[in-house]
Protein backbone atom coordinates (compact mmCIF):
# COMPACT_ATOMS: atom_id res chain seq x y z
CA UNK A 1 0.00 0.00 0.00
CA UNK A 2 1.41 3.32 -0.82
CA UNK A 3 2.29 5.64 1.93
CA UNK A 4 -0.08 8.07 0.05
CA UNK A 5 -3.36 6.47 1.07
CA UNK A 6 -4.65 8.39 3.36
CA UNK A 7 -8.31 6.81 4.25
CA UNK A 8 -9.29 5.88 7.15
CA UNK A 9 -9.65 2.11 6.53
CA UNK A 10 -8.88 -0.74 3.81
CA UNK A 11 -11.84 -2.61 3.35
CA UNK A 12 -12.50 -6.39 4.38
CA UNK A 13 -10.40 -9.30 2.88
CA UNK A 14 -10.54 -13.10 2.76
CA UNK A 15 -7.93 -15.33 1.56
CA UNK A 16 -9.01 -17.79 -1.02
CA UNK A 17 -6.13 -20.74 -1.36
CA UNK A 18 -6.43 -23.45 -3.79
CA UNK A 19 -4.51 -25.96 -5.55
CA UNK A 20 -0.91 -26.34 -4.22
CA UNK A 21 -0.82 -22.79 -1.74
CA UNK A 22 -1.93 -20.78 -5.00
CA UNK A 23 -4.46 -17.77 -3.32
CA UNK A 24 -5.91 -14.67 -3.84
CA UNK A 25 -7.78 -12.28 -2.04
CA UNK A 26 -11.39 -11.99 -1.53
CA UNK A 27 -12.74 -8.54 -1.48
CA UNK A 28 -16.01 -7.61 0.62
CA UNK A 29 -18.41 -5.03 -1.36
CA UNK A 30 -21.24 -3.78 -1.13
CA UNK A 31 -21.94 -1.79 -4.32
CA UNK A 32 -19.83 0.90 -2.45
CA UNK A 33 -17.36 1.72 -4.96
CA UNK A 34 -15.94 4.48 -2.56
CA UNK A 35 -14.87 1.65 0.30
CA UNK A 36 -12.32 0.57 -2.65
CA UNK A 37 -10.23 3.78 -2.48
CA UNK A 38 -7.48 1.71 -1.28
CA UNK A 39 -7.00 -0.33 -4.18
CA UNK A 40 -6.36 2.82 -5.80
CA UNK A 41 -3.15 2.92 -4.02
CA UNK A 42 -1.67 -0.56 -4.56
CA UNK A 43 1.40 -0.45 -6.71
CA UNK A 44 -0.65 -3.84 -8.84
CA UNK A 45 -3.23 -0.80 -9.98
CA UNK A 46 -0.98 1.24 -11.48
CA UNK A 47 -1.62 0.62 -14.65
CA UNK A 48 -5.09 2.50 -14.31
CA UNK A 49 -3.54 5.70 -13.81
CA UNK A 50 -2.05 5.31 -17.08
CA UNK A 51 -4.91 4.08 -19.31
CA UNK A 52 -7.88 5.99 -17.68
CA UNK A 53 -11.31 4.63 -19.62
CA UNK A 54 -9.77 1.29 -20.80
CA UNK A 55 -10.91 -2.06 -21.51
CA UNK A 56 -9.44 -4.97 -19.37
CA UNK A 57 -8.50 -7.86 -19.42
CA UNK A 58 -7.71 -9.62 -15.85
CA UNK A 59 -5.17 -12.56 -16.65
CA UNK A 60 -5.58 -15.21 -13.60
CA UNK A 61 -8.84 -13.30 -12.07
CA UNK A 62 -8.37 -15.66 -8.88
CA UNK A 63 -11.00 -14.28 -6.19
CA UNK A 64 -11.71 -10.96 -8.68
CA UNK A 65 -9.66 -8.25 -6.34
CA UNK A 66 -8.35 -6.51 -10.09
CA UNK A 67 -11.31 -6.84 -11.38
CA UNK A 68 -12.56 -4.63 -7.85
CA UNK A 69 -9.52 -2.10 -8.86
CA UNK A 70 -10.68 -1.90 -12.57
CA UNK A 71 -14.03 -0.74 -11.23
CA UNK A 72 -12.63 1.59 -8.47
CA UNK A 73 -10.90 3.67 -11.47
CA UNK A 74 -14.22 3.65 -13.42
CA UNK A 75 -12.84 1.79 -16.03
CA UNK A 76 -15.99 0.95 -18.56
CA UNK A 77 -15.40 -3.48 -18.94
CA UNK A 78 -13.61 -5.85 -17.27
CA UNK A 79 -13.14 -9.41 -18.65
CA UNK A 80 -11.70 -11.66 -15.66
CA UNK A 81 -10.00 -14.84 -17.27
CA UNK A 82 -9.80 -18.15 -14.64
CA UNK A 83 -8.25 -21.46 -16.00
CA UNK A 84 -10.11 -22.88 -12.34
CA UNK A 85 -14.05 -22.98 -12.50
CA UNK A 86 -14.12 -23.65 -9.26
CA UNK A 87 -12.33 -20.31 -8.03
CA UNK A 88 -15.39 -18.52 -10.05
CA UNK A 89 -18.33 -20.52 -8.23
CA UNK A 90 -16.73 -19.81 -5.38
CA UNK A 91 -16.42 -16.16 -5.60
CA UNK A 92 -19.60 -16.21 -7.03
CA UNK A 93 -21.74 -18.71 -5.21
CA UNK A 94 -20.29 -19.32 -1.34
CA UNK A 95 -18.57 -15.95 -1.17
CA UNK A 96 -21.00 -14.20 -3.54
CA UNK A 97 -22.91 -11.98 -0.63
CA UNK A 98 -19.38 -11.13 0.42
CA UNK A 99 -17.81 -9.79 -2.90
CA UNK A 100 -20.77 -8.28 -4.54
CA UNK A 101 -21.49 -11.01 -6.35
CA UNK A 102 -19.16 -9.65 -9.11
CA UNK A 103 -20.41 -11.94 -11.84
CA UNK A 104 -23.70 -9.54 -11.74
CA UNK A 105 -22.11 -6.26 -12.26
CA UNK A 106 -22.51 -4.41 -15.16
CA UNK A 107 -19.72 -4.31 -17.42
CA UNK A 108 -17.90 -7.46 -15.58
CA UNK A 109 -17.64 -10.92 -17.69
CA UNK A 110 -16.29 -14.25 -16.31
CA UNK A 111 -14.72 -16.30 -18.27
CA UNK A 112 -13.40 -20.13 -17.57
CA UNK A 113 -10.93 -20.81 -19.57
CA UNK A 114 -6.97 -20.71 -20.07
CA UNK A 115 -5.77 -17.03 -20.39
CA UNK A 116 -3.84 -17.88 -23.78
CA UNK A 117 -6.46 -19.83 -25.28
CA UNK A 118 -8.61 -17.09 -24.63
CA UNK A 119 -6.39 -14.44 -26.59
CA UNK A 120 -5.77 -16.63 -29.32
CA UNK A 121 -9.33 -16.97 -30.27
CA UNK A 122 -10.58 -13.43 -29.54
CA UNK A 123 -9.82 -10.65 -31.92
CA UNK A 124 -10.30 -8.23 -29.18
CA UNK A 125 -8.19 -5.55 -27.57
CA UNK A 126 -7.38 -4.21 -23.95
CA UNK A 127 -6.11 -1.12 -22.98
CA UNK A 128 -4.97 -2.68 -19.98
CA UNK A 129 -3.78 -6.69 -19.98
CA UNK A 130 -3.80 -6.98 -15.72
CA UNK A 131 -1.84 -9.79 -14.31
CA UNK A 132 -0.80 -9.06 -10.83
CA UNK A 133 1.04 -11.48 -8.75
CA UNK A 134 0.64 -14.76 -11.33
CA UNK A 135 3.08 -16.67 -9.55
CA UNK A 136 1.92 -19.91 -7.81
CA UNK A 137 2.35 -23.22 -7.65
CA UNK A 138 -0.91 -24.13 -9.08
CA UNK A 139 0.34 -25.77 -12.17
CA UNK A 140 2.18 -28.20 -10.73
CA UNK A 141 -1.00 -29.53 -8.43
Amino acid sequence: MSPAFRGSRIGRQLVLTNDAGGGSFLVGFDDDLGKLEFLRYDIASFAHYLRPASRVLVVCAGAGRDVLAALAFGQPSVTAVEINGNVIDAVNGPFGAFTGHLDRLLGVEFVVEDACSFAASHNDSYGILQFSFVDTYADTA
